[in-house]
């Protein structure tokens, strides 16, 4: 028989989350040994009408628009760079907290937050410094003429990091060579700091 067979198939009804974009400054400084650290780190906002309501507030970060369903968010950015580099913004994401709100309930399952920068968020850059290798002269004595200790010329180092001298230039018979003695900044443990970026002069 030519019978047709009908089968059911249930449908499928979702809701998909709706993204809040949280709008990150780009804020950067050079290396001092003090943390950076956007500023302030904790904000709350709510919807007036088509706008976000700061309370005057201006910062590092903030929030264009919310969408319908939520009305206020509270923001806590957990997020602070010492050495030279960039922060990572997928560590920011996972590090802070986000809550989105409806009349005062807690809809934060309801909404996704993303993070965007204009570059790079927090940066530290590199201290630069000036070094001076210096000259040192004699007459001939059979012994080896070592190159004295080089000197800052510019820029301070930060408090408790020295300079290190790593390869001295050294010269036995007559004649002239180039100073190339390196040096490398440690810290207060003696622990090569990284931090600096060393120009010779």
């Amino acid at each position: 028989d030519n019978k047709l067979t009908i089968v059911p198939e249930e449908g499928v009804i979702h809701i998909t989350e709706q993204q809040i974009i949280v709008n990150l400054n780009d804020v950067s400084k050079v290396y001092n040994g003090e943390p950076l650290a956007y500023n302030p780190q904790e904000i709350t906002c709510s919807r007036v009408g088509d706008d976000v309501d700061y309370d005057s507030y201006e910062g590092d970060f903030w929030i264009e628009s919310l969408p319908e369903g939520c009305d206020s968010v509270t923001i806590s950015l957990v997020a602070e760079i010492t050495d030279v580099g960039v922060f990572d913004i997928d560590e920011l994401k996972n590090n802070s907290t986000c809550k989105a709100y409806s009349n005062g309930v807690d809809v934060t399952e309801n909404f996704y937050f993303e993070f965007k920068t204009d570059e790079y968020g927090l940066c530290v850059k590199e201290r630069e410094i000036t070094v001076v290798a210096g000259d040192a002269e004699k007459f001939y004595d059979g012994e080896p003429l070592e190159a004295p200790d080089p000197w800052l010329f510019t820029a301070d180092l930060v408090a408790g990091d020295t300079l290190k001298t790593m390869k001295r230039a050294s010269l036995t018979e007559v004649g002239r060579i180039e100073n190339d003695t390196e040096v490398i900044v440690v810290d207060a443990n003696g622990v090569q700091n990284t931090n600096y970026r060393i120009v010779y002069k």
